[in-house]
């Protein structure tokens, strides 16, 4: 739920109550109220979703090695995939197919000269087993890297569209950009990662809802803190890697794409390149504020519909003898039917603002 990493940090699970009036339509407050009486206060705004995240992202001091390597692994793999790679495709198109004169070339970045400059004088043959040279190291070391059959490095169980079955990939996954060597060191250090990660926060998570007070513990359904700890806690990932990885490697690659497009290109002839390159940071940050608001309520409302299912199964198997003896199985399993409905509906709210 929202309010789930907000607890991982080491809050007490209830924030407060809230009246439908104040926070939003009657049906999501109902269902809210339905999945836990005593985290009630679900819609949060953007100084406490920062909030959140921050707390979210302190976490990064527990792992700070593992962090910082995956960090580099992640950003030397876009570096090396869109800033280096092109520059050996180029050489072998221009001076040894087309036969060019080293001496002649032109529009290379500032970094890729010191190759350029170490082939003056050589003839194709020469640079096209310098290429080949750095073709097999690179194969090594990364893999296959073309546009839609790049060798990256992933597993991961056969999962469905709940929550449930897509929790063990979350915990236990990992990826790579790149395969070879590299993806297959990045892929390990991702993934004891990730499992340390989720643990911490899991145990922490327990202990916490263990230390409530009894009161609180009658009132608190138990399918809601099963949900929290086993479902919700793996939520954690989105803010430990994306909200922390991509501002920073965004911020870096759009930089690099602004510098190699001046290197490379006569601004002077083309100066539309520069500003549509300069235009996409800021583009890309104004439309996703658009849509804020709307991922927390639908996330929300399906994490509560999760909850309420989980405890409607909690509560229909510890009560099985109770319901058989009174025969009211059917009641019971229209119950669960309706709930598990409104989980999956939620989940393809989700899923639908995505496409």
């Amino acid at each position: 739920m929202a309010e789930g990493i907000d607890q991982s940090a080491g809050e007490q699970i209830g924030t407060g109550t809230a009246s439908a009036e104040s926070w939003g339509s009657a049906p999501q407050d109902d269902l809210d109220a339905r999945a836990s009486r005593i985290d009630t206060r679900t819609r949060i705004g953007e100084r406490e979703a920062l909030g959140i995240i921050l707390r979210a992202a302190a976490y990064i001091r527990y792992f700070g090695w593992r962090y910082a390597a995956k960090f580099a692994m992640k950003l030397g793999a876009y570096i090396i995939g869109l800033g280096l790679l092109p520059w050996p495709t180029k050489m072998l198109t221009d001076h040894v197919v087309l036969g060019k004169p080293i001496e002649e070339a032109t529009d290379y970045p500032p970094y890729w000269q010191p190759v350029i400059e170490m082939c003056q004088g050589w003839s194709p043959l020469e640079i096209l087993v310098l290429l080949l040279g750095i073709g097999g190291g690179l194969v090594l070391l990364i893999g296959r890297y073309v546009t839609g059959y790049n060798d990256d490095v992933e597993a991961g169980l056969a999962q469905g569209h709940d929550y449930a079955t897509q929790v063990e990939n979350k915990i236990h996954g990992g990826h790579s950009t790149f395969g070879g060597l590299w993806g297959y060191v990045e892929f390990k250090v991702e993934a004891r990662l990730t499992q340390a990660l989720n643990h911490t926060l899991r145990a922490q998570l327990f202990s916490r809802i263990g230390a409530l007070s009894m009161t609180q513990l009658e009132d608190q359904r138990i399918g809601d803190s099963i949900y929290r700890v086993l479902y919700d806690a793996p939520q954690i990932n989105e803010v430990f890697y994306e909200i922390t990885h991509t501002p920073f490697m965004s911020t870096f690659l759009y930089g690099q794409a602004m510098l190699t497009a001046i290197a490379t290109y006569s601004y002077s002839d083309m100066p539309e390149m520069f500003w549509m390159t300069a235009a996409l940071f800021p583009t890309w940050f104004g439309l996703s504020l658009l849509f804020t608001r709307i991922v927390r309520r639908r996330g929300q409302a399906a994490r509560a519909a999760g909850a309420l299912t989980t405890g409607t199964i909690e509560e229909g198997m510890d009560n099985v003898l109770a319901v058989q003896s009174l025969g009211s199985n059917a009641k019971e399993r229209d119950r669960f039917d309706a709930d598990s409905k409104e989980s999956f509906r939620r989940h393809r709210a989700v899923s639908l603002m995505w496409m």
